[in-house]
């Protein structure tokens, strides 16, 4: 179902207030529903091109997402799990569902409200239109509206929107070992690379450092010396070898982050922020 632009409202430069603002208007609705409301929070439809070039359905689904888990008196369906369903849906050529089957997948998951809506450009900002339904019959339960300055919600999506691509974990693994696993979210293997890649150069440099000590030791031409040079072959065999394995936990490095990087866009909302 395509969402009707909503009529002006009053455009605010306070991104997080007036989502705030926004779903305790449509938790408003849930009051006269006996027990606690579980709420199915479906993506918001983007109505206009620059709204989608902008991610601004996205972010908006993430700030009203995360507003939602912290209002006391309801229970939310688990985002990743309903998105999961949701995926196996049909969509039209805007990428969108219909929303009676978005409700059935909803109902399904227990959810007994769910919460829908849109973001398009109005006059003067950007609108946000919320509906809250009930997830087995479709019923209106309430609505609310919220308009931002276009510039405040960019700068809110900039803060909380977190893209990661292939080439920026490559180029970071090249930088430094295990960086671009970090990067991509695996801490534990990144450290791993960093951890083993900072230990081998490590010794690789003071076998260097005692190869050198070793070398002063036997060019002062002494015959108590001798012998070092000996230890300074060994010292600098040593370092070679050291330094050969840095290498290889280098190469190994960029050669998982290849294997393994993907392109992902996660959204995080800081508690300030809601």
């Amino acid at each position: 179902e395509a969402p009707i632009p909503p009529p002006q409202v009053p455009v605010s430069a306070d991104v997080p207030t007036g989502i705030d603002g926004l779903v305790e208007r449509l938790q408003l609705g849930l009051a006269p529903r006996p027990g606690i409301p579980r709420v199915a929070l479906l993506p918001f439809t983007v109505l206009d091109d620059p709204s989608r070039e902008a991610h601004l359905g996205e972010t908006t689904t993430a700030l009203v997402g995360a507003r939602l888990v912290h209002r006391p008196g309801l229970v939310v369906v688990d985002p990743d799990l309903l998105t999961s369903r949701l995926d196996a849906l049909h969509r039209d050529a805007d990428d969108r569902y219909r929303l009676d089957e978005a409700r059935a997948v909803a109902a399904m998951l227990g959810a007994d409200t769910v919460i829908a809506g849109s973001v398009g450009l109005g006059p003067g900002g950007v609108v946000i239109m919320g509906r809250a339904l009930d997830a087995r019959t479709g019923r209106d339960l309430s609505t609310a509206e919220q308009a931002f300055v276009t510039s405040a919600l960019i700068s809110t999506r900039d803060a909380v929107r977190h893209e990661r691509t292939v080439g920026g974990t490559v180029l970071r693994s090249m930088v430094a070992p295990g960086w671009g696993q970090i990067y991509q979210g695996d801490v534990g293997r990144g450290a791993g690379y960093l951890t083993g890649f900072v230990a081998v150069l490590g010794a690789g440099l003071v076998s260097t450092a005692l190869g050198a000590l070793a070398e002063d030791d036997y060019t002062r031409d002494d015959a108590s010396t001798v012998g070092r040079r000996a230890d300074a072959d060994d010292h600098y065999a040593r370092a070679t070898a050291l330094y050969i394995g840095a290498g290889a936990i280098w190469l190994a490095s960029v050669v998982d982050a290849i294997a393994t990087g993907e392109h992902r866009v996660e959204y995080i909302v800081p508690t300030e922020t809601h």
